[in-house]
């Protein structure tokens, strides 16, 4: 970046959401859909990372709280070779009990209660512990049905399930079963980094099983050139020179999260460090022949002739062509 940016912009992110409307009416779609036919429905909102897909649920949620529906969110989380089963039905039951209370929570679950017990202890009674063992994929779905077709009696009931490409195996059954049994009207939108790369076998399985059912595979593609004009321009508060304009969308290439971290940037040259870190993890799932040959191909240029890269690369020729398949399908 230059001089054209003048100092940081004021605001950070855009108070608008654009060019997501047609994935916000479709999620309002199978919402529909499944309240019409009081069975749950499913909705994968696909994309790489920093397009925008936590953005969208947020939205969402705004929405679906405007017709007093609930709506109940929990993250997986990657933590390298430690595996925390269940990790965002507990985030989400956390939020719950926090939000009402132990005792409402209890209620709505009924019998099943002590199960939720295991993921969140402060569900229990202060006189009361929750039994020492590990919870099931069967009971954690029989405690989990009970309690989403209880809110789901309320109103509309939204669960979402965000970065399903780190899902445990456990989690991954029990939103099997949740997306083929749960019943109320229930809509389980579930968001999927399309970049991580290798993808869990055990996800690239489920991902392919939900698709067969879902209402829906939203898949968010990068923003226009034009829709990353009224991005800046209202992060800037003024319609962008096409100078700025160029830089911004040559770097950031539609991603609204890198063009926000650009802009950030008031002019520096560097990457900021959250794009910098998303970008070196992206890299470091590549395989050491192929950071290799990317890493010669970005001394070149963006136009490499494959007689040059392989001239000039500590790669073989044998082991540069499968560097590059395995480059094409990290970038499809």
């Amino acid at each position: 970046m230059t001089s054209l940016i003048h100092g940081p912009a004021a605001r950070a992110t855009s108070r608008l959401l654009i060019g997501r409307q047609d994935a916000l009416a479709r999620l309002d779609r199978a919402l529909a859909e499944a309240l019409e036919s009081s069975r749950v429905g499913t909705v994968l909102v696909e994309g790489p990372a920093g397009i925008g897909k936590s953005r969208v649920v947020e939205e969402f949620r705004g929405r679906v709280q405007a017709r007093c529906g609930e709506v109940l969110v929990g993250r997986c989380v990657s933590l390298g070779e430690e595996i925390f089963p269940y990790a965002p039905i507990a985030e989400l039951l956390r939020d719950l009990v926090t939000r009402v209370g132990p005792d409402a929570v209890r209620a709505k679950a009924g019998p099943a209660w002590p199960e939720l017990a295991r993921l969140v202890p402060a569900l229990a009674p202060d006189d009361e512990s929750p039994e020492a063992t590990t919870a099931s994929v069967s009971r954690l779905f029989q405690a989990c049905c009970s309690l989403f077709d209880a809110i789901g009696t309320d109103g509309p009931l939204v669960v979402v399930v965000e970065d399903l490409h780190w899902a445990d195996r456990s989690t991954r059954e029990l939103l099997v079963l949740l997306s083929n049994q749960l019943r109320g009207g229930v809509l389980l939108v579930l968001t999927l980094r399309t970049d991580e790369s290798p993808r869990d076998p055990g996800v690239v399985r489920l991902t392919a099983e939900l698709g067969r059912r879902t209402h829906d595979r939203v898949v968010l593609d990068p923003l226009t050139r034009e829709q990353q004009a009224h991005q800046i321009s209202d992060i800037l508060g003024v319609p962008p020179s096409q100078a700025l304009l160029n830089q911004v969308y040559g770097r950031a290439e539609g991603n609204p999260f890198f063009a926000e971290e650009l802009l950030a940037l008031g002019g520096e040259a560097e990457l900021p460090p959250t794009v910098r870190d998303l970008l070196l993890a992206r890299l470091h799932t590549l395989t050491p022949a192929t950071r290799q040959a990317l890493r010669t191909g970005a001394v070149i240029g963006r136009t490499i002739p494959h007689a040059l890269l392989e001239a000039v690369s500590d790669v073989g020729p044998d082991r540069l062509d499968d560097a590059l398949q395995v480059l094409r399908r990290f970038l499809e």
